[in-house]
This record gives structure tokens, sequence and C-alpha cells, in this order.
């Protein structure tokens, strides 16, 4: 498959957008979090999820995932 677009591409979305729908079996592997929240953001260079993870102290987590499709 050739790609003419990068910023973001095909790629990039087709896989945020399943590594998002992943969300409850992610919660499963990660013991003691729960991912109290969570947003999709297709539109940036880079497609991104930010994850709140809370712990069982009621902390608050943050993790931003970003996907880059870099060319050949």
């Amino acid at each position: 498959m050739k790609f003419t677009t990068f910023n973001p591409s095909e790629l990039e979305i087709i896989v945020s957008e399943a590594v998002n729908s992943l969300k409850p079996s992610i919660e499963e592997k990660i013991p003691g979090f729960r991912i109290s929240s969570s947003s999709l953001d297709l539109n940036k260079d880079n497609p991104q999820i930010s994850l709140t993870l809370t712990d069982t102290d009621g902390d608050n987590h943050n993790l931003v995932i970003a996907f880059i499709h870099r060319p050949n």
C-alpha cells in the first residue's frame, strides 16, 4: 500500500482507532489501575490517545500515546 499523506497518515488513524478500542483489554493487564478517562485526537500531525489512569489510592496518572508513521 502506498501512502502519500503522512500528517496524519491513514495508517496512523486506523491503528490509533484500533488501540483505542482495546482500552478494556489494556485495563485488565494493568492491575491496580483503571482507565478513568481517555480521549482520542485524530486531528494532530501524529494522532494521540490521552489516558488518565487512577490507582488504588485514588491518584491520577496521565499517559499520552502518539502514533508516528515514518516514511520508508
